[in-house]
């Protein structure tokens, strides 16, 4: 997989959170947070700070300001000036940072938002892609996965940040008039705040290391917008908020695991942030120190007592492919992808249809690493007689003991006859016929580690990793 940087990936998954108004970050049936309609007392003129440079002033506005704002009918430019100002203002309160520089913001129509075909996820390898999605049994074959994560993050999205000319704020308004959601507008100013004070250039070699940074890089600003919107339901005067936006959920009812699996860093990383904070005695001078050190997988931020230290396995795969078949990449799904392969097959116990997690259970909890590498039929090379497909993969995973990896081995089995109808043609060796997943699947244990096997055939499964 090309290494990534996050400052792009940070743009992309800002927006994933706000998908369908889910403040709470459960999905499309979650309730917002916060309150929905607080009238917006006025004043004729902010109150001037003695010093312009002070935590907690900008542009004139200080965190406790009334506003002189009607946003009934939208903002114009100078309203909206205003109201950036303020919640500049409040996100340095809240974070105790002071911005070096003022923030740019602009807002958009939905239809403008759409005629800028914004990509939020950075395009791999279509190969690797569909083998990555595939083997977490989310995206079968018989759809497009990159297109599947296109659609998860195409609808909904109610604001973004991107570092490009200097870094720039774009919020979507659904209607003609300009509203804003300040909560939505400080979860981006944290971004913004983030390239101003911060490194967050970090380079990933897969999925799991990119999520897991992202529970510090969005966990820091989802736990300020909840500050923000908690302080809005008491103290703070706040602008009325605009309604929850129902379009995106057709996408995420559709592709609730690929969405869980985006989203995980928002669910958990407020909670990765506050336990960095307990570690500091409840201010953010651990938070601030872990931008030079983020967490490498998503482990870290679901256990937050393994960071530092607590680093996973290096997991590795030799290529032992036959002559027919040729390597495509790597990757690593994590303890979240395990988690969240075991929540869409139903494994997982859910009180309602939600779609929503915290992502710990036992079936995932003792990962230790993974690599999930995919392979592909070399074009032109004849198909083995029992099957014409032209895709597999060797999905190796890591256990923090052989009780754990004999878990994982049964569940995930079990997962495969009965959720997908597999039958068992010789030992370790199974066959799903028909629907998104059949192919020809071989699982085994040694000690610790489970190996999963896959293929278009069990004759295959020789050629793309012999036993």
């Amino acid at each position: 997989m090309i290494p990534d940087r996050s400052r792009a990936a940070a743009v992309a998954l800002a927006a994933l959170c706000l998908l369908s108004g889910c403040n709470g970050f459960a999905g499309p049936t979650a309730t917002p947070d916060g309150p929905t309609a607080t009238p917006a007392p006025t004043t004729t003129a902010p109150t001037p700070s003695p010093d312009p440079d002070r935590l907690g002033w900008e542009a004139g506005y200080a965190a406790t300001d009334p506003l002189p704002v009607n946003a009934s009918d939208g903002l114009n430019a100078s309203e909206r000036g205003a109201v950036v100002a303020r919640t500049m203002a409040r996100v340095e309160t809240i974070r105790g940072l002071e911005f070096t520089e003022t923030v740019p913001v602009e807002v958009i129509t939905r239809a403008e938002f759409r005629e800028r075909e914004v990509r939020f996820v950075d395009r791999r390898d279509p190969r690797l892609a569909e083998g990555f999605w595939e083997a977490l049994l989310l995206v079968g074959e018989d759809e497009n996965a990159t297109a599947a994560v296109d659609a998860v993050f195409g609808g909904g999205v109610l604001g973004y940040y991107t570092p490009a000319d200097g870094g720039r704020i774009v919020l979507v308004s659904d209607d003609a008039s300009p509203r804003v959601d300040t909560g939505t507008l400080a979860h981006e100013l944290v971004h913004a705040l983030q390239d101003q004070r911060f490194d967050r250039s970090y380079e990933f070699d897969s999925f799991d290391a990119r999520v897991g940074a992202q529970g510090l890089t969005e966990g820091d600003p989802v736990a300020v917008e909840r500050a923000y919107r908690t302080r809005c339901a008491g103290e703070w005067s706040c602008l009325p908020r605009p309604p929850a936006q129902s379009s995106g959920t057709d996408a995420i009812v559709r592709y609730p695991g690929v969405y869980l699996a985006f989203v995980q860093p928002y669910v958990t990383g407020p909670g990765f942030v506050g336990a960095l904070r307990d570690r500091s005695g409840g201010n953010w001078s651990a938070v601030n120190d872990a931008y030079a050190d983020p967490p490498t997988a998503s482990e870290q931020v679901i256990h937050p007592a393994s960071y530092p230290d607590g680093r996973p396995a290096n997991v590795t795969v030799p290529d032992r492919s036959g002559a027919n078949w040729t390597r495509v990449g790597r990757e690593v799904a994590g303890e979240a992808g395990v988690h969240v392969t075991f929540w869409a097959n139903g494994f997982v116990r859910r009180d309602d249809d939600r779609i929503g997690t915290d992502y710990r259970h036992r079936l995932s909890e003792g990962w230790d690493g993974d690599a999930l590498v995919v392979y592909e039929r070399a074009e032109g090379t004849p198909a083995v007689a029992d099957g014409n497909g032209s895709a597999g993969y060797v999905w190796r995973l890591a256990w923090e003991n052989d009780t754990e990896a004999r878990q994982f081995q049964r569940a995930y089995v079990t997962l495969l006859k009965l959720r997908h109808g597999a039958r068992e043609v010789a030992p370790g060796t199974y066959v799903v016929d028909d629907g998104p997943f059949a192919d020809a699947f071989r699982v085994t244990r040694t000690g610790e580690t489970i190996t999963v096997v896959n293929a278009p055939s069990v004759g295959a499964l020789g050629e793309v990793h012999p036993p």
